[in-house]
């Protein structure tokens, strides 16, 4: 065996152990999501914000990090803009399994300037990274 073959069988191990820490978290986000079914049944929109609720189905479980929001222009920029949960008594702590009711959520965003949010939710489901998981592209332009 020539030595360029014995290094690269000695570097093999590194290479695959590098190639699933890199591609494993999104496999398993696009495999297994923790939340599926996330349905927006209901959007107010005001000048300065959207508020919405609906229903989603959770499929793991796993601990609640947070939800994030993007507003999307027309440019195709992206900004997070804040989202309040306004159903206090549950405050998106660890939901059990299962399909249940969401919000009312607020976002604040320029509805005029914006043509659409984007929300994502973050979970820890182990030790050694947090799950994201996309929930929905709502948009706000009427068509």
């Amino acid at each position: 065996m020539t030595n360029p073959t014995r290094y690269g069988l000695h570097l093999l191990p590194a290479l695959v152990a590098l190639f699933l820490v890199v591609t494993l978290p999104y496999v398993e986000k696009w495999l297994f999501p923790v939340v599926k079914d996330f349905v927006v049944v209901g959007m107010v929109k005001e000048p300065h914000a959207v508020t919405i609720n609906g229903y989603m189905r959770k499929v793991r479980d796993c601990t609640f990090v947070g939800v994030q929001a993007v507003a999307l222009d027309a440019a195709g920029h992206e900004h997070d803009v804040p989202i309040v949960f306004l159903d206090a008594q549950n405050n998106n702590a660890n939901r059990p399994q299962g399909t249940q009711g969401w919000g009312p959520w607020r976002v604040t965003v320029h509805v005029s300037e914006a043509d659409g949010i984007r929300l994502s939710a973050t979970h820890r489901c182990h030790w050694v990274y947090a799950v994201d998981t996309n929930l929905a592209n709502i948009p706000l332009r009427e068509y």
